[in-house]
């Protein structure tokens, strides 16, 4: 007996789809296949970068400021010699990162908090001119912010992972660096403020963080 014979219409139209469901899923399960064969090395190689900016922006600690010189967005100059005489918090960041926006409302609390003790905030960015002056405000954010800092941001600083915040003392050495979008990212920063105020020893970094919640890429630097 042939397929399909001896079988009702009914019967007939339910194997064909049947077939069909066997057909598709086998093809939904070889384009799985292709996507994960493209989209894990990728992803391995985005984390071998994350891992490669997190240690590069840890070797800080304990190091001075490189030399720059900049505007910041209301003209006023800002060089490596602005950071000594004052704790000052850095901050790099790029307006289209989603954990940057996100964080911006604590950041201005502890800009608050510290700025009236004499603190200085300054934060770095990629973003040109007009767009970081929408965002600015739009978040009424309360940094001093410094545009088109590129190649500093990436060629002397290495940092590579958003946003990313450094504490610096008042002899301009770095004391303190919180990466990627720390859980407690807060606390941290209020933590390392104190202890450059009280001028501390500097501790060194930790090799193991706590997890960061998915740390940003710069989009020049994905795979």
């Amino acid at each position: 007996m042939g397929y399909g014979q001896g079988l009702s219409r009914d019967q007939l139209l339910s194997t064909y789809a049947i077939r069909q469901l066997h057909v598709r899923g086998s093809m939904r399960f070889f384009s799985l296949l292709i996507l994960i064969s493209v989209v894990v090395p990728a992803r391995a190689q985005t984390d071998a970068q994350v891992e490669w900016f997190q240690n590069e922006a840890r070797e800080w600690v304990g190091k001075s400021i490189p030399v720059f010189s900049f505007q910041d967005q209301d003209g006023r100059p800002i060089t490596e010699e602005t950071l000594k005489g004052r704790v000052t918090v850095l901050r790099f960041f790029f307006v289209g990162c989603p954990a940057c926006r996100k964080e911006t409302p604590k950041l201005n609390r502890i800009y608050d908090q510290f700025a009236p003790q004499g603190v200085q905030f300054v934060a770095f960015t990629f973003d040109p001119e007009e767009r970081t002056r929408t965002f600015r405000e739009w978040k009424n954010y309360r940094y001093r912010v410094v545009p088109d800092a590129k190649s500093f941001i990436q060629w002397q600083m290495h940092v590579g992972v958003y946003p990313t915040h450094m504490v610096v003392n008042e002899e301009g050495i770095v004391t303190a660096v919180i990466l990627g979008t720390d859980p407690f990212v807060g606390w941290k920063i209020r933590r390392a403020i104190r202890r450059a105020q009280r001028n501390a020893p500097i501790r060194e970094p930790r090799t193991k963080e706590i997890p960061s919640e998915n740390p940003t890429l710069h989009p020049t630097l994905l795979p």
